[in-house]
């Protein structure tokens, strides 16, 4: 029988502290309320690095955005990248939005997206995007990424 120990473990919450290059801490929702995201336009919104990876190790990578849909019907798309924030995409998740004609008030979504692999080795960054498709939409948050190595024994 294996044992599989939880090897390092590593968090990002842009919201509560502060992230160079990302969405900084204070600027939730962002863009600032009243706007929408632009479409089209893969915003990055937390990362997390884990050190001495080895091949047989297994990496598991959990992110969670809430957001907001102003109008109308919003899709949004959620990916996880590997090597930075043009790095390659491991994790592709979509998820829409709608505000009632009836009821214009924006509402807000919590959306999840999970990423396990195995086979990759040395320092690895991890990155948490968005993408406004279609509609109008902002990151509200919070925003939290959180990358587990699980040392494969």
């Amino acid at each position: 029988m294996s044992k599989r120990l939880l090897k390092y473990f590593k968090f990002s919450e842009p919201s509560s502290a502060p992230n160079t290059g990302m969405i900084p801490a204070g600027s939730l929702p962002f863009p600032a309320a009243g706007t929408s995201l632009t479409v089209g336009q893969e915003t990055v919104l937390a990362s997390v690095t884990l050190k001495k990876i080895h091949y047989e190790d297994r990496v598991f990578i959990t992110g969670s955005v809430e957001w907001q849909a102003l109008s109308g019907t919003a899709e949004m798309q959620f990916r996880i990248r590997r090597g930075g924030v043009t790095g390659t995409i491991v994790a592709t998740y979509l998820d829409s939005g709608a505000v009632a004609a009836e009821t214009p008030v924006a509402r807000s979504y919590t959306t999840t997206i999970n990423h396990a692999e195995t086979g990759v080795h040395g320092r690895i960054e991890y990155v948490l995007t968005a993408t406004l498709l279609t509609g109008t939409a902002l990151i509200e948050g919070p925003i939290s990424l959180e990358g587990f190595l699980i040392d494969e024994q």
